[in-house]
C-alpha cells in the first residue's frame, strides 16, 4: 500500500483488519473525455457524473 495510492482490495483488507469486519465495497469509476486543463468537467462527463451519482444512490438505499 503506497502513501498515494491504494488499490480497493487493500483498502478492504485494511478496513478489516482494524475494524474486525469490512462492509460491502462497490468500485465506481466514471471515464474521462478531455483531458485539456480547465476548471469545469466536459458536458460529457457531467452528464455521467449524474448518471453514476442516481445509480450509487440506488444501490445505496438497497444496501442500507
Amino acid at each position: 500500500m503506497g502513501a498515494h495510492y491504494t488499490t480497493p482490495e487493500e483498502l478492504a483488507a485494511l478496513t478489516a483488519a482494524v475494524y474486525g469486519r469490512c462492509p460491502p465495497v462497490v468500485v465506481v469509476s466514471i471515464t474521462g473525455a478531455n483531458f485539456s486543463i480547465g476548471e469545469q468537467v466536459s458536458s460529457i462527463v457531467a452528464r455521467r457524473i449524474s448518471l453514476v451519482s442516481e445509480a450509487v444512490l440506488r444501490v445505496c438505499s438497497n444496501v442500507l
